[in-house]
């Protein structure tokens, strides 16, 4: 869509909701915990599976379907930190893993997310592995990744640089959420535990922000759907693609205040919306909110867009919030993969 006129953004689809199957697999140690902390929070719509070298994490695991990576190789036993054992363990249990992804079928849209934390070897060896099982299976590919805190060390860090590399040359698309950044809202005192349980929720949030676009069933707002997603996702490919989410109760601007907070989130302090090529922005509002206000918001965006920007919009209709409270949720995508930002 053209962003020389904002008009446009208000014309309803006429089409029906597509019928989306979507999956998560959650790959090595870190991968196990984002899903638990899915199925813990009561995420729905979306298919859980755990795919671990370690039979500790698997045996942990809230998942109802779990695979044991490379049990010849491994024996249950872990990779050892090593990327290599990571990859081939994947590539010995292949076939099962293509089996758990298999989609629903005709008449369904597939949408598989891989999510890793990197900087061991099961979650950046196996993770390219698990993509290019889901793209043979014809499923849209999303990688939601953590790259490791400062503090666990060069070893690590090289490591996770390695399997993001890897992930990329098969996923459609990579969300990459480094835990550093997410460490920097906390208070200066967090322990150990609770800053890996802030990043935890920050890949799980990533989940859950593309999920609410992707599997959107709501007639009564103006929807962006599967399609929309998918179309920026591979326009974009090999490119980096940001998330963002904001929130605002002020009044007649508070589209505005949630759309401009949602875009500072995604973008941080090193990009500009103007070096994006496609945007998907979506609000969550009370069925009497203004929609001159979303139009006022919406604006905003289209005067710091480059002329070639895709840029598509969508609601939907939350009864519990409050006439002017608002929730709002951004895709940015299409920057270079050597631009600086938070993603390093």
């Amino acid at each position: 869509m053209s962003k020389s006129n904002v008009s446009d953004l208000f014309m309803v689809k006429e089409s029906e909701p597509n019928v989306v199957s979507a999956k998560a697999i959650g790959v090595g140690d870190g991968g196990a915990n984002i899903i638990d902390y899915l199925l813990r929070e009561g995420q729905k719509g979306i298919d859980m599976i755990v795919a671990d070298t370690d039979d500790r994490s698997l045996d942990a695991s809230l998942a109802p379907t779990k695979i044991r990576l490379g049990e010849k190789l491994t024996r249950g036993r872990g990779s050892n930190g090593d990327l290599e054992i990571g990859r081939q363990a994947a590539e010995e249990s292949y076939d099962q893993i293509k089996e758990a992804l298999k989609g629903k079928g005709k008449g369904f849209l597939d949408l598989t997310f891989i999510v890793a934390g990197f900087g061991g070897g099961t979650g950046g060896g196996a993770c390219s592995v698990v993509a290019r099982a889901a793209k043979e299976n014809g499923s849209l590919t999303i990688g939601v990744c953590a790259m490791p805190f400062s503090f666990e060390g060069a070893k690590r860090s090289e490591l996770a640089k390695k399997g993001l590399e890897a992930l990329r040359s098969e996923c459609d698309s990579v969300i990459v959420i480094p835990n550093e950044k997410t460490l920097s809202t906390a208070d200066k005192n967090i322990g150990r535990d609770e800053s890996f349980a802030m990043a935890n929720a920050a890949l799980a949030n990533a989940v859950k922000l593309i999920g609410s676009i992707a599997l959107v069933d709501d007639k009564t707002g103006i929807y962006i759907d599967f399609f929309d997603l998918e179309y920026v996702i591979k326009r974009c490919k090999g490119k980096k693609t940001l998330i963002g989410a904001g929130y605002s109760e002020e009044g007649s601007d508070s589209a505005s205040v949630a759309l401009k907070a949602a875009i500072e989130s995604a973008l941080g302090d090193n990009l500009n919306l103007n070096d994006a090529t496609s945007v998907i922005a979506r609000f969550q509002l009370n069925p009497s909110y203004s929609l001159m206000a979303i139009q006022s918001a919406m604006r905003m965006v289209f005067d710091a867009s480059n002329e070639d920007s895709d840029v598509l919009f969508g609601t939907s209709i939350d009864d519990s919030l409050k006439p002017e409270e608002i929730c709002a949720t951004v895709i940015v995508a299409g920057f270079p993969l050597d631009e600086p930002d938070a993603a390093g």
